[in-house]
């Protein structure tokens, strides 16, 4: 980060009065984001849910799971309603929602 980035930032967090305490160094930051791009594991991909929004393509590597988590399920529930139509049971949790938007019996998932 240039040094005119970091006068700023630091201008900023003093204002509100906020000081930092621990900076992960640069070579670790970069090495995580090393870590968390795709991977190819040697399986074919296929797609869960929807061609937009609420669907991913997943590894096909499925057979003998039993449950999927997902986390922040909003209103959009394709990919959930793939798995449980696969037989997993789903645990979903988003606390921006009274409930998931999930056409499914509610025996088979947990909110």
């Amino acid at each position: 980060m240039g040094s005119f980035l970091k006068k700023y930032y630091i201008k900023k967090i003093l204002k509100k009065n906020k000081i930092i305490i621990n900076k992960t160094n640069t070579t670790e930051v970069l090495s995580l984001i090393e870590r968390l791009r795709p991977q190819n594991v040697g399986l074919d991909l296929i797609r869960l849910g929807s061609d937009e929004d609420g669907g991913y393509l997943i590894p096909d590597d499925l057979d003998n799971l039993e449950a999927c988590f997902s986390p922040g399920v909003h209103q959009i529930s394709d990919f959930d309603k793939a798995c449980s139509d696969r037989g997993m049971h789903l645990y979903l949790a988003d606390k921006t929602i009274e409930k998931p938007n999930l056409d499914i019996d509610s025996s088979k998932f947990t909110f």
